[in-house]
């Protein structure tokens, strides 16, 4: 063997470098949290959780505008402000096992129809008064009875009041057992 040569080995002149850089070098290390702070004056923090992974948006104030928790079932979001904007161009779609809506004040305003379909029995509780106001009201009972029941008096006032006024009573057009739209036709 030569004096340049060792068993398996190449060993080469001084020009070579000992140290190649390494990927390992490249790597970032995980940490538990970390915190940005934008020129704006936001604050944008993450970090890991028992409960999942958080990031989280604060106002140059300090309140929390935005909280993403990541977890094994999947992100939950959080939005603390004053405002909340959802648009959308074509449609919207809300899906869950359980949806639920909190407010003092509720209004749905709808330029064009709507259309409810329930699977199972509807209840309503107010405490105020009820009203409804409407071009024409029709109310069908496909199964059973109508039954209306007042702790106080009833009163039915009209041009004409009908009692078995239809001697061939039909459903309603609209109706599901018509097969109208409440079936789809």
């Amino acid at each position: 063997m030569g004096a340049n040569e060792s068993m398996g080995t190449c060993v080469t002149g001084p020009e070579t470098r000992l140290h190649e850089p390494s990927i390992l070098g490249e790597i970032g290390v995980p940490v538990g949290s970390a915190e940005v702070v934008l020129a704006s004056g936001r604050r944008y923090s993450m970090e890991a959780k028992q409960d999942g992974d958080r990031v989280t948006v604060r106002a140059r104030d300090g309140k929390v505008m935005l909280r993403v928790t990541l977890t094994d079932a999947g992100p939950v979001l959080c939005f603390e402000s004053a405002d909340v904007e959802l648009r959308a161009m074509r449609s919207l779609l809300l899906e869950s096992e359980t949806v639920e809506l909190r407010a003092s004040v509720l209004r749905t305003h709808v330029s064009g129809d709507v259309q409810e379909q329930i699977g199972g029995a509807r209840h309503t509780r107010i405490d105020g008064a009820d009203r409804l106001e409407a071009a024409t009201i029709q109310c069908q009972a496909n199964e059973g009875a109508i039954e209306l029941r007042a702790a106080g008096r009833i009163a039915l006032d009209g041009e004409h009041i009908g009692l078995n006024d239809d001697p061939c009573p039909t459903p309603f057009g609209w109706s599901a057992i018509a097969g109208g739209p409440g079936d789809g036709g």
